[in-house]
């Protein structure tokens, strides 16, 4: 039995707690809600935090049909305002650009992953060292400079096909009628690549064999990194008490992590450093153009920021860009419309080019066929691959209807609904790239933004031009050299809910259960020509 005293103890430690959680959930304690900004309900202290753990943008979405376009929810110790329509994103991320313009800082990611290397651009605060890095990438990855790249681009996709065509024979030896293939990791091993060798001058091996375990280390340390970026699922980011429990398992995840990246990183910038010494590196890389005294293009950077820039092309795109690709190829496999997009596409692109020959070789030059274009758009736009983008924080106050969103608000947005808003786009469920044309099948002439997977206003993507032009040569030939088809076994095919389909619902981005495609070559002949022979 307690005495009397510790009875009253209890009662007083049950009164505190009471008195805290009462006057927390009516604002004393817990962070102030904007006026005349609909309020997701909450609990107190935690917030909506567990409520978008999994899948947030799916969340959003249903809380958007409830309480409006915009509105906000409490995680832990702050607030957050959503944008989830077409609309109030460009109104919030567009029109607003120059308030809406910053990140905010993130335990997890800024404090811990990021505490050697420093942050990428894309996750750096706004301020001057933010403008001089993001100028740097801005500039190197403009779309002049990535045309000028497009022949070493497009050499670097005629590797991978090599190298699709090498695994292909593999799985099966006689696969010129065809092989079921998993293609996302030899499409990133292009994608990094061609990112190694524009930022340091350095081609990394990445055909599927023991000489490979760089590749193989650096993707699965980057896709662990972006793991740990969830903006929405790192509890401790929003719970400051949890930073410090012995169970915390993932600050030792990111340590670790981050030990591992800055080995790469700095074999790396250690090998240029001797080529650049000896005069044998390739000097219209970015690292050589940023140490080069005699350079006048780029802003002039300290060390951590340069870092960052390099951090920045490594990680940037290493997924998302064939993420996307993969995906568009997944539809394309679809037995239901699949055949009907290609032989559409694989007729527009002999429109342009004649032969396949020519189109092989002159892909390379713009994006001159509409269709694959709007294959291109379309496959963003469904993907979405993430759905939630990377948080803003608000550098000045924003006037938004009859409601005053305050300067350090933290802002998300909902990618995922904004690019499948009913209001601005027919049918958004159904993967059709004929809604980017007209009757001629070319595209639609419009103004703006028109989908938002590579951000919107002051933030958007610096590598956009970069990843569209890799995209764009990979599908043309893909669909000029195969015809894509479903997996012989039924059961291995793309999901196409993003949800369903996705294995890590708490990462910020949109990971794939493992699908496969059916490869089947369209002539043996003229790909081998094309793809083998120099």
């Amino acid at each position: 039995m307690f005495s009397s005293t510790a009875a009253n103890y209890l009662a007083l430690f049950i009164a505190t707690v009471a008195g805290y959680l009462v006057l927390d959930h009516c604002g004393v304690f817990g962070p102030r809600r904007i006026k005349n900004i609909p309020s997701v309900p909450s609990l107190p202290v935690v917030g909506n935090l567990l409520d978008v753990l999994d899948n947030p943008a799916k969340q959003y979405s249903v809380w958007a049909e409830k309480y409006g376009d915009v509105f906000q929810m409490r995680m832990g110790n702050k607030i957050v305002v959503v944008a989830n329509s077409f609309d109030t994103v460009k109104e919030l991320w567009i029109k607003n650009r120059d308030a809406n313009n910053s990140r905010p800082v993130l335990f997890t990611f800024h404090n811990v992953v990021s505490a050697t290397q420093g942050f990428t651009i894309g996750t750096t605060p706004y301020g001057e060292s933010y403008k001089k890095k993001k100028k740097i990438v801005a500039t190197a990855l403009n779309k002049r400079n990535v045309e000028k790249s497009s022949g070493f681009i497009a050499g670097e996709s005629r590797g991978m096909f090599r190298r699709i065509d090498t695994h292909s024979g593999l799985i099966t030896p006689h696969h010129d009628n065809g092989v079921d293939i998993d293609a996302f990791k030899l499409m990133q091993g292009f994608v990094l690549r061609v990112s190694l060798y524009l930022t340091y001058g350095y081609l990394v091996k990445v055909e599927h064999t023991d000489r490979c375990k760089l590749f193989e280390e650096i993707s699965h340390v980057e896709n662990r990194i972006v793991r740990l970026r969830g903006h929405s699922s790192n509890l401790q980011d929003y719970l400051p008490m949890l930073r410090y429990l012995p169970s915390n398992a993932k600050n030792g995840q990111a340590a670790d992590y981050r030990n591992r990246r800055d080995v790469y990183m700095a074999k790396f910038k250690r090998d240029l450093v001797a080529k650049i010494e000896e005069g044998t590196d390739y000097k219209d890389c970015i690292v050589s153009r940023a140490l080069d005294p005699q350079n006048t293009e780029f802003p002039e950077v300290n060390d951590d920021e340069l870092r960052s820039v390099c951090l920045t092309m490594v990680s940037a795109g290493l997924d998302n860009t064939p993420l996307v690709l993969n995906h568009i190829l997944g539809h394309l496999s679809q037995p239901e419309y699949g055949e009907r997009l290609q032989d559409i596409a694989y007729n527009e692109i002999l429109k342009v080019f004649e032969t396949p020959e020519m189109a092989f070789a002159s892909c390379i030059e713009g994006y001159t066929v509409d269709y694959v274009h709007a294959l291109l758009k379309e496959g963003l736009r469904y993907f979405s691959v993430l759905p939630t983008s990377l948080p803003r924080t608000t550098t000045k106050d924003i006037i938004f209807r009859d409601s005053v969103i305050p300067a350090g608000t933290i802002m998300f947005l909902n990618v995922f609904g904004a690019n499948h808003d009913t209001r601005h786009f027919d049918n958004p469920f159904v993967f059709a790239p004929e809604r980017f044309l007209d009757e001629h099948c070319k595209l639609k002439e419009t103004e703006g933004t028109t989908l938002f997977t590579f951000g919107a206003g002051a933030r958007m993507c610096a590598g956009s031009h970069l990843a569209m032009k890799e995209m764009y040569i990979s599908l043309v030939r893909f669909i000029l050299l195969y015809k894509i088809l479903p997996p012989t076994l039924p059961e291995q095919p793309m999901e196409l809910n993003i949800f369903k389909l996705n294995a890590v619902p708490d990462s910020v981005a949109i990971e794939p259960d493992e699908f496969k495609i059916r490869l089947v070559k369209r002539d043996p002949d003229q790909f081998h020509k094309l793809v083998w022979l120099d």
